[in-house]
């Protein structure tokens, strides 16, 4: 399921987890039952079934509290977290990364402390502190390389880029998004650089608005077969992009 969800296919990453929570719950493996939970629940997010996402998050954390597995119920809580972000709940997002982060730290677990760190970033963002979520990510993106934890490195990298562009600094956005989507391209995460490419392509939009013309007339041959190039792919990933799990 892992892999299948690395790659992108979300209608076998149902299969799969289906399957092996049916196993754990069928041998009475509640650890794993909790940890295949949290994994469905990410699917359920990531497919727009938002209250499918909950509730199985929420019974996902209660077997990592059930067993005292203060790594997992900071995972969980991360996750419900990102969920209450979708939602436009950033109240509940507050309180649930506040505590997600303050295990972290108390377990030193500096990998799920930098992903937390990215995810205060976005919500920083939600609540226009700018100045704040800038801050966050430079944070997340610091303790990944400290780590060696490249897929978190080019995940934050691209948020940054998306704020500095959202905020006119455009030079400065443009050098963080390049390197987020190289790092991203080179481990091979689709879904993630689908993400990226189609949150720049809004983002450029909006900072280049098409009515100003002089911009688009002062591209190089080169740049326009850039952007082209980029459009494209976008395009094309869209094209290619599950609407809903198979069943």
């Amino acid at each position: 399921s892992i892999l299948y969800f690395r790659q992108g296919r979300l209608g076998q990453v149902e299969t799969a987890l289906t399957e092996a929570l049916s196993i754990a719950r069928e041998i009475g493996d509640r650890r794993s039952e909790g940890s295949w939970l949290g994994n469905l629940g990410v699917l359920h997010r990531e497919l727009g079934e938002l209250d499918r996402a909950r509730a199985v998050y929420i019974e996902a954390l209660n077997i990592s509290r059930e067993f005292g597995d203060r790594r997992r119920e900071s995972i969980d809580l991360g996750n419900l977290s990102i969920l209450y972000l979708e939602l436009g709940e950033l109240d509940r997002m507050e309180t649930m990364l506040s505590e997600a982060l303050s295990i972290a730290r108390d377990i030193g677990n500096r990998r799920l402390e930098g992903v937390l760190k990215g995810t205060q970033g976005n919500l920083y963002k939600a609540q226009g502190q700018m100045s704040r979520a800038e801050t966050a990510y430079a944070e997340a993106i610091d303790i990944a390389r400290a780590i060696g934890d490249r897929r978190s490195e080019g995940e934050w990298l691209g948020e940054l880029g998306l704020l500095l562009m959202s905020i006119g600094r455009k030079e400065s956005a443009v050098e963080h998004l390049n390197a987020g989507e190289a790092l991203i391209r080179e481990l091979n995460y689709p879904l993630m650089l689908n993400k990226l490419l189609r949150n720049r392509a809004h983002a450029e939009q909006i900072a280049t608005p098409s009515d100003i013309k002089p911009i688009e007339d002062n591209l190089s041959e080169a740049d326009r077969a850039e952007q082209a190039k980029r459009i494209a792919e976008v395009q094309a990933i869209l094209d290619k992009a599950p609407t809903s799990p198979s069943r």
